[in-house]
């Protein structure tokens, strides 16, 4: 933009130079609760989650962006507050090796209060969790609902691909028919669960175990791209 006051002071022509804000803040919920100890595959639920977060922080302190991590259950159990650089990806790292499973139900509310307090600014907010606990009723709908009026809500979880084989897989003894109407239910219940999710107004992935990491940081990049344009 050319500067007028500017440019009359100087007799020259004088440019202002503007730059858009690229810095990003996000705030990483990690679900400790009693479901996180589920098994799938050679990992607890948990520990696939962890891998994500890890891989997420360490791409968004490459970019620049400010990070902070809350671990919770039925209430938050460590917190790490907005950081960035070598020293923010230390802090996510030390927080990480820590987690563990509380046998507890879990309480997302909690957890989404205290992130309110740490984001300043309009932020992405990434919750990684079972989506079973996700019902409209509960307090997750509450919490998502409460992040959602200001910030950019992503929530995460493990699709298990063995219970949508078994919706259809033929029946070899009395018992199989129940447990592909169960796996029908459950899948149900599911699409359910992301349709409200998405009119709360936020964002779902789900993917199996072992690809929910790079699904999350794809939709990552996508959201940076997006505010770099």
């Amino acid at each position: 933009l050319v500067d007028w006051k500017a440019s009359a002071r100087s007799n020259e022509m004088m440019v202002r130079v503007m730059t858009r804000e690229q810095r990003m803040e996000m705030a990483v919920l990690l679900d400790c609760g009693r479901t996180s100890q589920l098994q799938v595959g050679s990992l607890s639920q948990l520990h696939h989650n962890v891998n994500a977060v890890a891989r997420l922080s360490e791409l968004a302190v490459r970019h620049g962006d400010h990070i902070a991590c809350i671990t919770y259950a039925d209430r938050p159990l460590a917190m790490m507050t907005l950081n960035s650089g070598i020293r923010g990806l230390r802090h996510a790292r030390e927080i990480l090796k820590n987690v563990r499973t509380v046998p507890t139900e879990s309480n997302l509310l909690a957890a989404a209060l205290q992130a309110r307090k740490l984001l300043g600014h309009r932020a992405l907010v990434v919750i990684l969790t079972d989506l079973s606990r996700a019902d409209e009723a509960s307090q997750f709908g509450q919490a998502v609902r409460l992040l959602s009026a200001r910030h950019m809500v992503v929530v995460a979880g493990i699709e298990d691909t063995g219970i949508r084989r078994m919706r259809w897989q033929p029946a070899s003894n009395w018992i199989d028919p129940y447990r592909s109407f169960a796996a029908i239910e459950y899948c149900r219940e599911r699409r359910l669960t992301k349709m409200r999710l998405k009119q709360q107004g936020a964002s779902v992935i789900t993917a199996p175990a072992d690809s929910l990491a790079d699904a999350v940081l794809d939709h990552y990049r996508v959201l940076r791209q997006r505010i770099a344009v």
